[in-house]
């Protein structure tokens, strides 16, 4: 057995669990604590699902890995163990990319001490605060044109040498094109940079965008705007929220709302439900990809029941063989013109629909949205 220091590994975590939840749960059952290492993504404000636990003394340490094994945080037993170092150099393999002929060639990947990263994501405090701001002061960048790199390190390596004499924030990981793009020609990965102002946001992409990159493209640089401005992110809809209600997805047809009520208050046995709306039909386009593709809402009564829900239950197996998709529901938008009225319809849970005049809307269900 490895010898025991001060220093614990806290594994099992929830995506969404933050500093301050590792902080709690030991408060809570009063063993005092030195110092918590966790990485939280500036850009998606998850952790690796682990983080390490420093105590004033090996004992102190024994005595917690002991007494605390199992114990939950947000809704998920945690398991503890000795900490096992990391290294913070590591020579490595080549990167592979693909070039618009899709044919497959190997670049040097760069050996990159870790602690040199543009975001440190395990000693800066800042990381939980920093998902929305830079998007919000116009200072977050898209950038596209990439290649797929798996490695983050050559990744984050090739963005501090494009933004040279930039202050970088922060980088995140390399995101994979849309399905739709994967038949069109060209490399069309992409990842976002977060800049220091945004003064330096549009001096970089006047000065970057359209650059030559080493894979025989062209950088695409432009600011990263929303879709619509009331559109909200997965971790808005986990961390900043404040609703209690859940989109429960992938569910089959069912014939009546007892039917539907019955196998959703199984799922949820461990929590107490306030209301199920109806069930409701997917789009066409969701339809043509087959399996149960239909949803309801359901109020919980906290909002960490719900996201206690979501962490334990989704993509829990459903008894077709598919994957439950449990997520927080989106609220309302504003009402969009003078034109816009709202009104309330029967049925579970207070729901309502806004109607327009140029056409009768789609129903989600109180008008909170369907989670993508």
């Amino acid at each position: 057995m490895a010898e025991l220091n001060a220093r614990l590994y806290v594994g099992n975590l929830p995506y969404v669990a933050q500093k301050s939840d590792i902080e709690n749960f030991f408060s809570q059952n009063n063993v005092a604590i030195k110092k918590i290492d966790i990485s939280v993504d500036p850009f998606t404000g998850r952790n690796p699902s682990y983080c390490f636990v420093d105590f004033h003394s090996e004992v102190e340490a024994a005595q917690a890995m002991e007494n605390l094994q199992g114990r939950e945080i947000r809704g998920r037993p945690v398991r503890i163990n000795l900490k096992t170092e990391r290294s913070s150099f590591k020579e490595r393999l080549p990167t592979k990319v693909w070039d618009r002929d899709w044919t497959r060639r190997e670049v040097p990947s760069r050996d990159v001490d870790e602690k040199a990263h543009a975001f440190d994501r395990w000693n800066r405090d800042d990381a939980q605060a920093h998902w929305s701001a830079p998007e919000n002061e116009k200072r977050r960048i898209w950038v596209g044109g990439l290649p797929r790199i798996p490695n983050q390190d050559s990744l984050n390596a090739e963005m501090r040498e494009l933004f040279q004499g930039y202050n970088v924030q922060a980088v995140s990981k390399l995101i994979s094109p849309h399905a739709s793009k994967e038949s069109v020609p060209g490399s069309h990965y992409f990842c976002f940079v977060d800049m220091l102002n945004a003064l330096e946001t549009q001096e970089a992409i006047g000065a970057l965008n359209g650059k030559e990159n080493p894979y025989g493209a062209k950088y695409i640089v432009r600011l990263s705007q929303r879709r619509s401005p009331n559109q909200t992110t997965i971790v808005e809809r986990e961390q900043l929220n404040h609703t209690s209600r859940i989109f429960v997805g992938q569910l089959p047809h069912y014939d009546d709302q007892a039917s539907l009520e019955n196998d959703i208050r199984q799922l949820l046995s461990d929590f107490e439900i306030g209301s199920i709306t109806k069930l409701f039909t997917p789009s066409a386009a969701k339809m043509e990809e087959g399996g149960d593709q239909h949803f309801c809402f359901v109020d919980l009564m906290s909002p960490q029941d719900a996201q206690n829900a979501i962490d334990r239950l989704d993509k829990q197996p459903t008894p077709s063989g598919g994957a439950y998709k449990i997520r927080m529901a989106r609220p309302p938008p504003p009402s969009a013109g003078s034109g816009a009225r709202r009104e309330q319809v029967g049925g579970s849970g207070g729901r309502f629909e806004q109607r327009k005049p140029q056409g009768p809307p789609r129903d989600f269900g109180g008008s909170w949205r369907r989670a993508e």
